[in-house]
């Protein structure tokens, strides 16, 4: 499951630096596209621990990806 975590992350950043050589609209929908994944994956993950959501987003959004944590 940790390497799972890690390559998903990797792809986030990759796909953000390929999006930086593009507009900034194009930027913004795939930040918004990347936020959608990452959101359907916390709901399940908190759905199989019996968790909130939120407690998961804390945990990931803690280091791993600030770019997701609401900086525009």
């Amino acid at each position: 499951m940790r390497d799972k975590k890690v390559a998903f992350e990797q792809k986030c950043r990759q796909e953000l630096k390929n999006a930086e050589k593009h507009t900034k609209k194009y930027r913004r929908t795939v930040q918004i596209r990347i936020e959608k994944g990452l959101h359907e994956r916390v709901r399940r993950e908190a759905r199989l621990n019996n968790t909130t959501m939120s407690k998961i987003l804390d945990k990931l959004c803690g280091a791993s990806l600030p770019i997701l944590k609401g900086k525009n």
